[in-house]
């Protein structure tokens, strides 16, 4: 009965723990062995949503369209590296097309100018074969020639064109000459220092108010003549003179002109070959910019007028001949405007300012030529041919000047004697003779008949073979030669020019045929006997 009253457990309670402690460990999480999936993405979705307050729908809508974003873009990453080569072959072929279509475009337009260029010379060219013919015959009065005239041009052509068959020689002879040309080079090198030795000059400098020697031609020229194909070949004056006849000629050809194209022609032929360079440039540029105002401004009157007071006008196209006269062939007409004198632009369309424009921008150049002066001469039994013979004057140099063509001497020595290349050779031979503008070659024909001519330094053998074929007479205008110096040898590529050649300022060749003539008759064309003249 002292024993103390002790509650002791009874067997209900312990199930009753272990049921607490089950029902509590059945609400934790996951344990971290288990994987991660769409559940636990939708339930991490659930508690964003209700964490920030936020539309479960929209939020879906926005991760929906975000995923497809990131898919179009990796396609569009995918597609690009696998397609981009193929897309810019593509475009370059179609920059290609485009450039092809825009430069045939160009080159109709060219050759539609160029063939108005080609008419306007065909015309000059008529006019000149009708002015050298003389008086005509009529058909009824059986006058005329019955031998048909030949065309030395064509057959010239011809020999020029047989010669490029020729054989070439052995290669030893021509070495062996060059050895020879060492040797001559240096004897004449030692001749000259002994020279120099003996005159025992002082080195006096050459006065500055001395004028500089005209090394131009020899004294057995003349005066240089030129030629346009304007005029024609028979008609040779000096330059100064032959450009006025070529104003003149153009000038009528204006005023004669029924073709309002042909006005153009004729202007824009006076504008580039009448006018220095940048006398030319800037008429063209202004004159091209006023027919482009008046294309792309066709309902603007103040494109249409130039006052003739205005400075563009004063700078650069009246100081150019012919600038006004192609405005007048387009169509500008002087007028008053607002008192002031000016052009005025009086078409009713300006279509034809499209070709006009065209032709002014590619213009031509017609080339003024040396006229050849053709002279023949003939040669007494046993008289050898000579070389034009230069004036004493043309070997007056002074002092400073001798010691200089001595240092040349030395150095082209040198050069011979070391291996150069052919630019370098090339460039040696233009330095050497830059100051000689023309050359004057004479050429002994069969016959003892020698046949002398004016070339540019800078005209290419060929030219000299035409030259030669051109006096041929019928019988051997067809021939093949060749033209040799007074050592045999010759020219291999006839594209060199003289002045690399070394004929200038004078030069002595010999024409030889490649196959004997005999019966043959006179070598020289008969309209050229009356032209032959012994040489002093």
């Amino acid at each position: 009965m002292g024993e103390p009253l002790v509650a002791e457990p009874t067997t209900e309670q312990s199930p009753l723990s272990s049921t607490n402690s089950v029902a509590y460990q059945s609400a934790d999480p996951l344990p971290a062995s288990d994987s991660f999936g769409i559940g636990d993405i939708y339930r991490v979705f659930i508690i964003f949503c209700d964490k920030y307050s936020l539309d479960k729908k929209q939020v879906a809508l926005g991760v929906f369209l975000a995923f497809l974003l990131l898919v179009f873009s990796i396609g569009t990453v995918i597609a690009w590296n696998r397609y981009n080569p193929i897309i810019q072959e593509f475009i370059i072929k179609e920059n290609i097309e485009k450039a092809r279509k825009k430069s045939n475009e160009k080159n109709k337009r060219r050759m539609k100018n160029f063939g108005k260029f080609k008419k306007f010379f065909n015309k000059a060219r008529t006019e000149v074969h009708f002015r050298n013919s003389g008086e005509g015959v009529r058909l009824s009065s059986g006058e005329g020639s019955s031998d048909a005239p030949v065309d030395r041009q064509v057959a010239a052509d011809r020999a020029a064109q047989a010669a490029e068959r020729r054989m070439k020689p052995d290669p030893t002879p021509q070495d062996a000459s060059k050895r020879r040309i060492q040797m001559i080079a240096k004897r004449e090198l030692e001749e000259e220092r002994r020279q120099m030795e003996t005159l025992n000059v002082s080195d006096t400098p050459k006065p500055k108010d001395e004028e500089p020697k005209e090394l131009d031609h020899s004294s057995a020229i003349s005066s240089i003549l030129f030629t346009s194909e304007l005029l024609g070949d028979d008609h040779a004056r000096p330059r100064e003179v032959l450009q006025e006849d070529i104003k003149k000629y153009l000038n009528d050809q204006i005023r004669d002109a029924v073709d309002e194209d042909d006005k153009a022609i004729a202007a824009i032929l006076m504008i580039y070959n009448l006018n220095k360079t940048q006398t030319r440039e800037a008429a063209v540029d202004i004159i091209a910019k006023i027919c482009s105002n008046i294309l792309e401004n066709p309902d603007v009157p103040k494109f249409k007028s130039i006052r003739l007071g205005n400075n563009a006008y004063q700078n650069k196209i009246a100081p150019a001949i012919g600038g006004r006269a192609f405005l007048e062939a387009i169509g500008f007409v002087e007028q008053e405007n607002n008192g002031d004198p000016a052009l005025v632009f009086t078409r009713k369309t300006d279509e034809h300012l499209v070709e006009a424009l065209g032709a002014l921008k590619e213009g031509q150049v017609v080339p003024i030529k040396v006229a050849r002066d053709l002279q023949l001469f003939s040669l007494k039994e046993g008289q050898k041919p000579k070389a034009p013979k230069l004036t004493p004057d043309f070997f007056n140099l002074t002092t400073a000047e001798l010691k200089a063509e001595q240092k040349n001497k030395e150095l082209q020595v040198e050069r011979m004697l070391t291996l150069r290349t052919k630019e370098m050779r090339e460039k040696d031979e233009l330095n050497a003779t830059k100051k000689y503008k023309y050359t004057l070659i004479r050429v002994r024909l069969p016959g003892n008949i020698l046949i002398q001519g004016v070339f540019g330094c800078s005209e290419p053998f060929s030219n000299v073979r035409l030259f030669v074929a051109s006096t041929l007479s019928s019988a051997l205008v067809a021939s093949e030669f060749t033209l040799r110096d007074a050592t045999g040898q010759f020219v291999e590529d006839e594209n060199t020019s003289l002045v690399q050649l070394g004929l200038v300022p004078a030069a002595l060749l010999h024409m030889v045929f490649t196959e004997p003539i005999e019966g043959a008759g006179d070598v020289v064309a008969d309209e050229y006997l009356d032209q032959i003249r012994e040489l002093e």
